[in-house]
């Protein structure tokens, strides 16, 4: 693999965890722009970090047990409105 290559994924993969991360600093925000209690908008960074958790359990291992060309078709057109 070339070393641009690596980089490159690398580089998708800090983007995609820091999305995880995003909401922390403006939790107060939220809750104040949407009238909730702060105990209320703490379930966004829970529920964002369950969702990531169970795709790592749930999609990760059919990367291992489908070809990957045809299991990145579905997921794209599972994702599409």
């Amino acid at each position: 693999m070339k070393p641009q290559t690596s980089w490159l994924m690398a580089l998708i993969c800090a983007f995609a965890v820091a999305n995880l991360y995003y909401n922390q600093p403006i939790l107060a925000m939220i809750a104040q722009s949407f009238h909730v209690s702060a105990a209320e908008v703490g379930w966004i960074p829970t529920l964002t970090q369950l969702g990531y958790a169970s795709g790592l359990l749930l999609f990760v291992p059919l990367g291992d047990q489908v070809e990957q060309r045809r299991l990145i078709v579905i997921h794209a057109f599972w994702l599409l409105p």
